[in-house]
């Protein structure tokens, strides 16, 4: 349902046993599970060597899961309520306005409430100024990795952002949420020869339903570089034959129009069994 591979699975049922073993060793059950307790099993985790899904973010799909099971994964709240409203209209800007995934507006609400609670002054941002945000991500970089600070500033230049949208913020304080500097970025991926391509096509048995499915599956990865998740979303009204266009739904609820290869159009449903160029879109992952 997803789209993990077959090593993804395994890595992520992994954790997920190792989680109810030291959940059994202490005599609770999933509707026990708070994000106090995740934090506490996440500690023994890091105490016991492990280097894979030692923070909350790792564990993204697996809280997802266990929230739909009824486990009642809540912060610690505030006194009153003010900040608890401003963390849920936040919440609702994402996932509305935004589109983000429920997994990802959690992350992102999570590390807005340390932010928040940081700043000191609850949910009056209306003296917020730059200094409080540089000094926000200074203290968020000297505790954690590179890659969690800087997914901390993503999620708090859109929550500056969303402060000045709806006025609580004077000021468009988006942009003194600064990158933090970490390892070096990996080159864009190249794509794969026209020997592979060629094998890859013929790996797929199109005597059979599933066989024609997996060429039209790799066709529309190879020529059009569709993401795995826009390819997943494609239902048969979205080709346009006739037109030669195809819709493709994508992440954050974008949806956007493309031409078919020439190649691949016909009067018919019918895709072309002749490989084409390799694409030049940059969408492609």
């Amino acid at each position: 349902m997803r789209g993990y591979t077959p090593l993804s699975r395994v890595s992520q049922l992994q954790v997920m046993v190792h989680l109810s073993k030291w959940l059994r060793g202490r005599g609770l059950d999933v509707v026990d599970v708070t994000f106090e307790r995740v934090d506490e099993y996440l500690a023994q985790r890091r105490a016991e060597d492990y280097s894979a899904f030692c923070s909350r973010v790792s564990l993204d799909q697996l809280l997802d899961v266990l929230g739909r099971c009824g486990a009642p994964l809540v912060e610690p709240t505030l006194p009153g309520s003010e900040v608890d409203a401003l963390l849920a209209g936040f919440a609702g800007y994402l996932r509305q306005e935004r589109g983000l995934a429920a997994s990802t507006t959690t992350a992102y609400v999570l590390r807005t409430r340390r932010f928040v609670i940081g700043y000191g002054h609850g949910a009056d941002l209306t003296q917020l100024g730059s200094g409080d945000v540089t000094r926000a991500v200074l203290r968020e970089a000297g505790t954690v990795t590179a890659g969690s600070a800087q997914f901390f500033v993503v999620a708090l230049r859109s929550f500056l952002r969303y402060g000045y949208l709806t006025g609580l913020i004077h000021t468009d304080l988006s942009g003194a949420s600064l990158p933090v500097a970490g390892r070096r970025r990996s080159v864009l991926p190249k794509g794969i020869s026209p020997a592979d391509k060629k094998g890859l096509l013929g790996s797929s048995d199109r005597r059979t339903a599933v066989g024609h499915r997996d060429y039209a599956v790799i066709l529309l990865r190879l020529r059009l570089g569709l993401r795995a998740c826009e390819v997943a979303a494609l239902r048969l009204p979205d080709i346009d034959w006739r037109a030669g266009r195809i819709t493709v739904r994508g992440k954050g609820q974008r949806v956007d129009q493309f031409p078919l290869p020439s190649m691949s159009v016909s009067r018919s449903p019918r895709i072309c069994a002749t490989p084409g160029p390799a694409p030049t879109d940059a969408r492609c992952s």
